[in-house]
Order: C-alpha cells, then structure tokens, then sequence
C-alpha cells in the first residue's frame, strides 16, 4: 500500500473500499453501497449516500463539521480536511473513482491498495483459513487424546 494522503481522523475505524468522488447531485446515482465517499464536504443532502458509505474522506472540514458530527452518529470512518502528502492537493484531485483506500478514521492515513496488495491480502485470507483448519485439527486430536487419557484412568 502506498501512503498518499493525510488528514484530520474525526471518526474511528479502519475501512478498504471502492472511491466513488461525489461533486454534485447527479453523481449521487453512481454511489453503490459499501463505497468511499469523497467530497469537498458533505450537506444534509448526502445523508443518504453517506449512511450507504463503508468510509468518508472530505477536502475540508474540521471535527465539528457535518461529515465529522454525522459519520461519528453513524459509526462510519471518516476523515476531513484529507490533502496528498506530497503536492497538498485535496483529496478529490488526487484520488479517482474505482482507486482501492484504505483509510483510519483514527490517524487520518489514506493509503491506495495496490493490486499487489489485493494478492497479498488474498493469500493472508487463505493461509488464515488453512492455520483456522489446522487449528482445528489439533484442538480436535488434543481432545480426543483427552478422552482417551480419561478412559484409561477410569480404567486404572
């Protein structure tokens, strides 16, 4: 993952997802449940949008803003006043719809996933499932060997 934009975390949480840049009403119908949202800053109008989020990232705003009061309501991570870390563009310049972020709500860190990062990701999922299996197995063999330990001092 690349680190390419910090901000102001106003609302806790760790969320990867889909950018979906809102600049006005129309783009509204393009927004899918589970999206980031990315604004300038959010209105009432967007409540709906927002309440679909998985995560907000806004150029502007402060921890008292609307995105920072409704996202904390909601439970949703968010983050406001998000620049590049390296041009201090805002954050609607420099991310595009479909980029992959990872973003805190806590530290304000917006990273770009990578498709590395999605194959890593993947692989971390598979050999979790495979230790979850393997886990299984011994707790299962080591309660068997119990029982059988059991039986044998019964029988003793």
């Amino acid at each position: 993952m690349k680190h390419i934009a910090k901000g102001i975390g106003v609302s806790a949480g760790k969320v990867r997802g889909r950018v979906r840049i809102i600049k006005n009403f129309d783009d509204h119908k393009k927004f899918n449940e589970g999206d980031i949202l990315v604004t300038h800053i959010t209105d009432p109008t967007m409540v709906m949008l927002m309440n679909k989020a998985s995560g907000i990232v806004c150029n502007i705003g402060s921890i008292t803003s609307h995105p920072s009061i409704v996202s904390r309501e909601m439970g949703i991570p968010c983050i406001v006043s998000a620049k590049c870390i390296e041009t201090g563009k805002p954050a609607t310049e420099i991310l595009n719809d479909e980029d992959i972020v990872e973003i805190c709500g806590e530290t304000g860190n917006i990273h770009k996933v990578t498709e590395d990062d999605e194959d890593e990701i993947d692989n971390k999922e598979v050999q979790r499932d495979e230790e979850k299996t393997q886990n299984g197995e011994k707790k299962q063999n080591e309660e068997e060997n119990n029982e059988k330990k059991e039986e044998w001092k019964l029988k003793w």
